[in-house]
């Protein structure tokens, strides 16, 4: 997903820099089993390239998100052969965490608020989106996450798509919490699915990943799909019966030091 508010938007030049480098691809490189890395260290490598200062990727509560992508990557559709099959396509999501500290922040504290069942296949992507707590000073970090399907010809299967952006919250939702996100799980075998607020889902890494990848190597890989308890749209369920967002230990711990409390 292409804004302005994006981490690396401007790499390798520091987004202050008056050179602007719009013409590269390593934000949006995947994440590759073949690739050996750990998912911590990978997180953080654009730490050090933030959006502009001021500049923030405009999320209404309960609107719609209106962003652009690549197009038709890896989905075993052609423009030129229609039908596309959306089945294929793997599904977008959206997450969030309420903190503005890169430095900080952990995978696990994103939980899922949104998914566009037929994304990537247009440049034109829509978001429907759940109600959402005010942000705190700074901003929330939003995540963009895709991982495509492997078993029908789209090339290299075993990676994950994750940019990471500034964010601000309009409108937001008084008295609305959004709840930790738990590990989904497979359940397009009639076995329940995991309820309520999401995490991402991590796997293809050497270290740091929450899904089984020795489960899921000899099958199609984890989608943003029913089958792993996504619903096309706004996630309302990750604030049903929150009690609020549950940092990780080092982002409670960095709050506590820095004598913030910040109230979703």
């Amino acid at each position: 997903m292409w804004h302005p508010a994006l981490f690396g938007y401007n790499w390798p030049n520091q987004s202050t820099d008056a050179v602007n480098n719009t013409q590269q691809n390593a934000p949006v490189t995947p994440l590759r089993a073949r690739d050996n890395f750990n998912l911590t260290a990978w997180f953080f490598r654009f730490a050090d390239y933030p959006p502009a200062p001021g500049v923030y990727l405009e999320l209404q509560s309960e609107g719609e998100l209106h962003a652009e992508g690549e197009g038709p990557l890896h989905t075993a559709n052609k423009y030129d052969k229609p039908p596309a099959n959306p089945a294929y396509f793997g599904g977008t999501a959206l997450s969030i965490a309420y903190t503005p500290d890169v430095a900080k922040v952990r995978p696990e504290d994103f939980t899922v608020i949104s998914v566009n069942a037929t994304s990537p296949w247009t440049k034109n992507t829509t978001y429907a989106l759940p109600r959402l707590p005010r942000c705190p000073p700074g901003g929330c970090l939003v995540g963009w996450h895709w991982i495509h399907q492997k078993t029908h010809g789209e090339g290299y299967g075993d990676e994950m798509y994750f940019t990471m952006f500034r964010a601000t919250v309009l409108s937001p939702g008084k008295k609305t919490k959004l709840g930790k996100g738990q590990v989904p799980r497979y359940c397009g075998n009639g076995t329940a699915c995991v309820a309520g607020p999401k995490q991402p889902m991590y796997l293809f890494m050497k270290e740091g990943n929450n899904m089984n990848y020795t489960e899921v190597a000899a099958k199609e890989n984890p989608t943003y799909a029913r089958d792993y308890g996504f619903k096309d749209g706004a996630q309302k369920d990750a604030l049903s019966g929150a009690l609020g967002l549950a940092p990780s230990a080092g982002l409670l711990a960095a709050a506590l030091v820095a004598g913030a409390f910040v109230a979703l």
